[in-house]
């Protein structure tokens, strides 16, 4: 059986209490470190997402530059090909 005096009590309540005020002086150290990581990592996401953003856009002006020459070039086969009909029309009725 231990006698506890009160030096030992008060020794013991001291020491808790300076181990919460180390915690407590540390804890908004530790959290500050948390919250300056996650606005770099938003900045990363939003600057990729105007990356994407960009790149999804010059990828549809060069979809409908695509769109508007091929129907070009359908439209010049197209042509061609009633051209080469009515030549052979007029070569097999000669």
């Amino acid at each position: 059986m231990t006698i506890r005096t009160k030096a030992t009590t008060r020794g013991r309540l001291t020491g808790a209490l300076l181990t919460l005020l180390l915690i407590l002086l540390l804890l908004p150290l530790c959290v500050a470190d948390g919250a300056k990581a996650e606005p770099a990592q938003i900045t990363q996401a939003k600057r990729e997402a105007q990356e994407l953003r960009a790149l999804i856009e010059s990828t549809s002006i060069e979809l409908e530059q695509g769109r508007r020459s091929l129907q070009r070039c359908q439209g010049k086969v197209g042509g061609h090909r009633g051209s080469a009909r009515e030549e052979r029309s007029a070569a097999r009725q000669n």
